[in-house]
C-alpha cells in the first residue's frame, strides 16, 4: 500500500524530524527508504530492492533506519542478511521508524522475528505511533494482541516528554543477571564448559549475547517430569527434556516467551545397538561403494579363472616364479557389470525398507508432537 500524500503534512513532517532529532546524534548514521520524505538530518537514501548490502554498512553500521512501506522497501530481506552476519552488519541498538497508512498485527509483531527489538510504527493516517512488546508475562493460552501498544500521538504535546523507544525486557530481566537452568540428558547433552555446550545452550547465549543481557548457567541433576518444573527455584529459563504430561511440549518456568519466538523439539528415541547392522544396507554406504563392485567382480573373475595354479604345482612341480603372470585387468564387459548391479539394486532396496521402518518406529514414538 503505497503512502498517499497525508504523510506529507506540515504535522507528520514535524513529527518525523523530532523523532529523528531526538533519537540521533550528529555521528549517527541514518538510512532512509524512500525518495519523497525531507529529514532534517543528513541521511542515506537506500533502496533495498535494488541493492546489495556493501562496505557501506559493514563499516558504519548504520543506528537508525527510515522505512516507509514494509512490504515494499524489502526491509525483510535486508534483515535476513544481517542476522546471518550480525557483527558486521547490524548495530545492536539501531532504532526503527515504520511509516504506513495502515499496520496489521502481523507487521507489527514481525521485527521481533529478527531481533528487532528498537521499532515505532508511525500511522500516516491517524498520526498514532505504536510499538510491540515481543516478551510479555502473560498466560501463554490467551490470545498475543496485547502485546502491540499505542505509545503516542504526533499532535500531542506529551510526545515530547514520552519516551518511545521504552525498553521492550520484562522488568525483573533489568539491571539483573538471568539464571538460566540446564539439564544433561544421554540424547542432547548440555554443558556448558564444554568443548561443544549444545544447540540449546549455543541458541541462548547468542540471543542473550545480542541482547547484551548478562547471565548465569546452573546446572541440574534432577529429572523433571511433572507439572511443577521448578516453579519455585527463582530461574529465569529452563533448559532440558521436561515434558507436561498435559500439552506434551516443553513447559517454561514463565512465561515471558511469546509462542511466535518459541521453537520445540520433539523428544528423541534412543537407537538400539542391534539396529546399527542397517547401517550396512543404508543408501550412503551404497553409492559410495557401487563404483569399486565392477572392478571387484573382474578381480574375483581373474582369480577364478587362474585358480588351478595349484594343481599345475602338484602336477608338474613348477615353481612359483615361472608360473603364468596374471594379466591386468582391461576393459570392462557388460557381462562382468550385471553381478555388482544386482548387488546394488538389492542393496537399495534393503535400505529403503530399513528407511521405512525407521520412520515408522520414530513417528509412532510420540504422535502427539507431530500431527498436534
Amino acid at each position: 500500500m503505497k503512502i498517499s500524500s497525508l504523510l506529507f503534512n506540515v504535522t507528520l513532517t514535524r513529527c518525523i524530524n523530532f523523532i529523528v532529532n531526538k533519537y540521533t546524534s550528529p555521528s549517527d548514521f541514518i538510512i532512509l527508504t524512500s525518495d519523497r520524505t525531507d529529514v532534517d538530518a543528513p541521511v542515506a537514501r537506500i533502496d533495498f530492492r535494488k541493492r546489495k548490502i556493501t562496505d557501506i554498512e559493514s563499516k558504519s553500521k548504520p543506528t537508525f533506519f527510515i522505512v516507509e512501506n514494509m512490504n515494499d522497501s524489502d526491509i525483510f530481506s535486508y534483515w535476513a542478511t544481517v542476522t546471518r552476519f550480525p557483527r558486521m552488519f547490524f548495530h545492536p541498538r539501531a532504532r526503527y521508524l515504520f511509516i504506513e497508512e495502515d499496520f496489521s498485527p502481523f507487521y507489527l509483531r514481525l521485527p521481533s522475528r529478527f531481533n528487532v527489538f528498537n521499532s515505532i510504527f508511525l500511522n500516516a493516517k491517524t498520526g498514532n505511533i505504536y510499538t510491540s512488546f515481543p516478551f510479555m508475562n502473560t498466560n501463554r493460552k490467551l490470545r498475543r494482541n496485547n502485546a502491540v501498544h499505542r505509545i503516542g500521538k504526533c499532535d500531542e504535546t506529551s510526545l515530547l516528554h514520552d519516551n518511545l523507544y521504552p525498553s521492550k525486557l520484562p522488568k525483573d530481566w533489568q539491571n539483573q543477571a538471568m539464571r538460566i537452568i540446564y539439564m544433561s540428558s544421554d540424547i542432547y547433552t548440555s554443558c556448558v564448559n564444554c568443548t561443544r555446550p549444545g544447540i540449546e545452550i549455543e541458541i541462548i547465549t547468542l540471543i542473550l549475547n545480542h541482547l547484551k543481557i548478562f547471565y548465569h548457567f546452573y546446572e541440574s541433576k534432577y529429572n523433571y517430569e511433572n507439572e511443577l518444573l521448578i516453579q519455585h527455584s527463582g530461574y529465569d529459563f529452563f533448559i532440558g527434556t521436561a515434558l507436561s504430561e498435559n500439552t506434551n511440549l516443553l513447559e517454561y518456568t514463565r512465561s515471558y516467551v511469546d509462542d511466535y519466538m518459541s521453537w520445540f523439539v520433539p523428544m528423541p528415541k534412543k537407537l538400539e545397538r542391534w539396529r546399527y547392522i542397517l547401517l550396512v544396507f543404508s543408501p550412503t554406504t551404497w553409492i559410495l561403494g557401487h563404483p569399486f563392485l565392477p572392478v571387484l567382480d573382474r578381480k574375483l573373475q581373474h582369480l577364478i579363472e587362474f585358480g588351478i595354479t595349484d594343481k599345475i604345482i602338484e602336477k608338474y612341480d613348477v615353481p612359483p616364479w615361472e608360473l603364468p603372470t596374471l594379466e591386468p585387468i582391461q576393459s570392462l564387459k557388460m557381462e562382468h557389470m550385471v553381478a555388482p548391479f544386482i548387488i546394488l539394486g538389492v542393496g537399495i532396496l534393503m535400505s529403503l525398507l530399513a528407511f521405512c521402518f525407521e520412520m515408522r518406529q520414530f513417528i509412532s514414538f510420540n504422535p502427539k508432537v507431530w500431527f498436534s
